[in-house]
């Protein structure tokens, strides 16, 4: 079913034997939890919305079977709260969370292949490599082998199975990012002080009547580095 590009609000009576449901741009920006999950649902498009943490928890639990999800540019700004939602959803192989805040958190794209590695498709693209997949299998492999030959060992390592061996990535509540900008050329009458810039001290407040018009420009951009640790500018 397909009512996107409408004025929709809400999500209720949905019909029992639905499998597939876009909603991409509209105004939804509530979610409530139904009294019994809605089990048939396969597919649900929700980007272009105004979906926040509180939403995603409702949708994990209305809909436990999801096989793809699109959240993507919505409201989502509590990574870890939003990855511990997304991982119950065990039969989950296309996730769609870009343009979320949730995108600036440090190797965001890392952590959710770390935390779920049954995903196919994250935002559009393969989720992981050939390379990745290969080393994934042969990992596993080594700790069926293990735990044919040394249940006790493989016991004490079973925690690591998720994470292929490898020490699970910190999700840092944190964000750093870099501004870079110049001033528009009418930009008049402003000043930049202590208060709202660490640069400038409060013995010499920044009068932007004074700044030199060639150190001026009609644009301004912002730099930031992204998920994939790529810096980008807008």
């Amino acid at each position: 079913m397909n009512l996107s590009n409408n004025h929709i609000s809400k999500i209720e009576n949905l019909p029992h034997n639905l499998k597939e449901l876009s909603l991409t741009n509209n105004h939804i920006d509530e979610i409530e939890v139904l009294r019994s999950a809605h089990l048939s649902l396969i597919a649900l498009g929700l980007s272009y919305n105004q979906i926040k943490n509180s939403d995603l928890v409702s949708i994990c639990k209305n809909f436990p079977n999801l096989f793809y999800l699109d959240v993507s540019f919505n409201q989502l700004d509590d990574f870890r709260n939003c990855i511990s939602w997304v991982e119950s959803l065990e039969k989950l192989k296309m996730l769609y969370v870009q343009g979320n805040p949730i995108g600036l958190c440090a190797q965001a794209r890392e952590i959710l292949k770390q935390r779920m590695p049954e995903l196919r498709i994250l935002d559009g693209s393969a989720a992981f490599t050939e390379i990745e997949i290969n080393d994934r299998k042969k990992f596993m492999k080594k700790m069926l082998r293990l735990q044919q030959a040394a249940p006790h060992s493989f016991a004490q390592q079973a925690g690591n199975m998720k994470y292929a061996g490898k020490e699970p990535i910190e999700i840092l509540d944190n964000v750093k990012f870099e501004l870079q900008f110049r001033l528009f050329q009418n930009a008049k009458g402003v000043y930049v002080n202590a208060d709202n810039c660490s640069a400038v001290s409060a013995e010499n407040p920044l009068n932007l009547d004074e700044v030199p018009l060639e150190n001026k420009s009609q644009m301004y951009w912002l730099q930031f580095q992204d998920h994939k640790g790529e810096w980008r500018t807008t």
